[in-house]
């Protein structure tokens, strides 16, 4: 499997109300369709919801077939009290045989950094 990741917008800005949006895209390199989920972990500053409750995000993907790409996106809000730096989010892609999302065939982990600035 390939994967990339990218934020739009590329910056996510202290004060502003708006999050920013992770895509992460894969592609399945087999030479059989496959199933996929992508799991996110958030750093403790960061989160899925406005509050900030949820800092650990998983979809399934489902069905790729053989050398196509596909994409899922999760929106992140910053919580009270980041500060400006970079934060480092890991991404986990997990690869898995037909209809069965309990098993594994194999996973890959990638970081995506996301730089947070102040107005």
């Amino acid at each position: 499997m390939k994967v990339r990741t990218g934020f739009l917008p590329i910056r996510l800005v202290i004060g502003q109300d708006k999050p920013v949006t992770l895509t992460i895209e894969v592609k399945n390199t087999e030479e059989e369709p496959r199933f996929f989920s992508v799991n996110v972990s958030l750093p403790n500053k960061l989160g899925f919801d406005k509050a900030g409750l949820t800092t650990e995000g998983r979809h399934r993907i489902g069905r790729i077939e053989p050398g196509e790409w596909t994409s899922t996106n999760f929106k992140i809000y910053p919580k009270f009290g980041i500060k400006e730096g970079i934060y480092d989010i890991d991404v986990y892609v997990r690869e898995h045989p037909l209809s069965r999302f309990d098993k594994d065939l194999s996973v890959a982990k990638t970081t995506a950094s996301l730089r947070v600035i102040s107005q």
